[in-house]
């Protein structure tokens, strides 16, 4: 039943990550990856949420550990393409979106994951 629930939870996550990847075909905010780093900041907040009700009992953690937190959280998080666009702009020398790219999906993620988790 873990692989089931790990299963539809990744698949979610990965279509809606898809879904805000192609932002960056439409949106061009600086030269930045929008879609990553918008589904990172997602994640974030999606985590803290279920770590919270967790915590509090509003929700089975034996369900939404799997389903959200491993499947949804680890299918639309995007870390790894994170590190690939950050690589890019690098290497297309612009250093600087780079630069904001890294701080902006950092700080924010880190940033929100504690002021949400700070009392779970």
């Amino acid at each position: 039943m873990k692989w089931l629930l790990i299963f539809i939870g990744g698949g979610l996550g990965s279509a809606l990550r898809y879904s805000l990847f192609t932002l960056n075909k439409k949106v061009n905010f600086f030269q930045l990856p929008v879609g990553t780093i918008i589904a990172n900041i997602l994640a974030c907040i999606t985590m803290a949420l279920l770590l919270f009700l967790i915590s509090k009992k509003y929700i089975n953690p034996s369900i939404w550990s799997y389903l959200g937190l491993i499947g949804f959280c680890g299918g639309f998080s995007t870390f790894s393409t994170f590190s690939m666009e950050s690589a890019m702009l690098i290497k297309s020398g612009m250093w600087w979106a780079a630069a904001l790219n890294i701080v902006v999906s950092m700080l924010s993620c880190i940033t929100l994951l504690y002021f949400f988790t700070k009392n779970a």
